[in-house]
């Protein structure tokens, strides 16, 4: 979630400057170098993962295989201890019946079996030492076997601890590459967008200048003092002896007075142009009267500081009168 919201910021925090179209494309590679490292690391990941698992697996089938031995060697010590126990009652019965013999009688036979049971007895022990030898080593295996199988289960233990945390690893990689995806298909669209908005802008601009390039109008203003651009339309400074004209044929659609600014007219044309004119004037034109190309909108009022402001619509949008006038050698 960290991962995804710090992603997001980051795209969020992409500023498109209308100029700077080469450094979309810069951030685009970033994020592709980006996904490819981390596809990299993933693979390596994925192949540690896979080699600790199977030493795990070969390590189960070697205890596997001890088991079963350790198991065999039991049983087969079970049967010589049980042998040796039956051998030893045998040789405690006879030597209780010699002793219960009468000595006088039977000293010759007591000596003859006392060597056959020191012989016999010999050999027993000898026999049980080398089981009690045999015992105490596979005892020691089996201690060892038992420390081995102890080892292993821990070092399985971490190895599925291991698994668990590259798998949630490996899903926040995929989530985080799925991310970057998608915010590299957004930039995608955004640089799309952009580049769509920039030749539509320029092949607004051109159709525009190539609109009034081809517009015979009138100028609004004859025998001014100055004029320079003001927003998108332009200011005169005027006298009273300036005439104030419409520029074109058309229809008065607005006729005010503003307290601030002076009287104001917007007369309709065809083509969806309209005709701003504001300022320093009066006028006795009212709404909806019909107007003629060059026709006398009001007279200047007296004054050295009076002002015209003219601007020209095309849809409502203001268009760039500064093209428009030089075409015309007003300005």
């Amino acid at each position: 979630m960290k991962i995804f919201l710090i992603t997001l910021i980051t795209f969020n925090s992409f500023c498109l400057d209308k100029g700077d179209s080469s450094s979309l494309e810069e951030k685009v590679n970033k994020i592709e170098s980006t996904l490819l490292k981390n596809r990299k690391n993933l693979e390596g990941v994925e192949r540690s993962i896979n080699q600790k698992h199977e030493k795990y697996l070969q390590h189960v089938r070697v205890n596997k295989k001890l088991k079963i031995l350790l198991d065999d060697y039991n049983v087969d010590l079970s049967r010589e201890k049980l042998v040796l126990s039956k051998r030893i009652k045998s040789i405690k019965s006879k030597m209780i019946k010699a002793a219960m013999l009468d000595n006088d009688k039977l000293a010759i036979e007591n000596q003859i079996l006392a060597k056959i049971l020191n012989k016999s007895l010999k050999k027993d022990l000898k026999s049980l030492e080398k089981v009690n030898s045999k015992i105490h080593s596979i005892e020691s295996k089996i201690s060892s076997f038992g420390s081995r199988v102890t080892r292993f289960e821990n070092e399985s233990m971490t190895i599925s601890n291991n698994l668990r945390v590259m798998n949630a690893e490996k899903e926040k990689l995929a989530k985080s590459k799925e991310e970057l995806y998608l915010a590299k298909d957004i930039l995608e669209d955004e640089y799309l967008e952009f580049k769509a908005n920039e030749e539509f802008e320029k092949i607004k601009q051109e159709s525009e200048q190539k609109f009034i390039s081809k517009t015979h109008l009138s100028n609004p203003i004859d025998d001014f003092l100055s004029a320079r651009q003001l927003h998108k339309g332009l200011e005169f400074q005027v006298s009273e002896s300036s005439g104030l004209k419409v520029i074109d044929d058309g229809e008065v659609v607005h006729s005010d007075i503003l307290a601030s600014f002076g009287r104001i007219i917007i007369v309709k044309h065809k083509n969806n142009l309209r005709s701003v004119y504001l300022g320093d004037y009066e006028s006795n034109i009212s709404l909806n009267t019909k107007v003629k190309k060059s026709q006398k909108l009001g007279n200047i009022l007296p004054g050295m500081d009076s002002k015209i402001y003219f601007e020209l619509r095309k849809k409502e949008k203001p268009l760039e009168l500064a093209n428009f006038y030089h075409l015309n050698s007003i300005i």
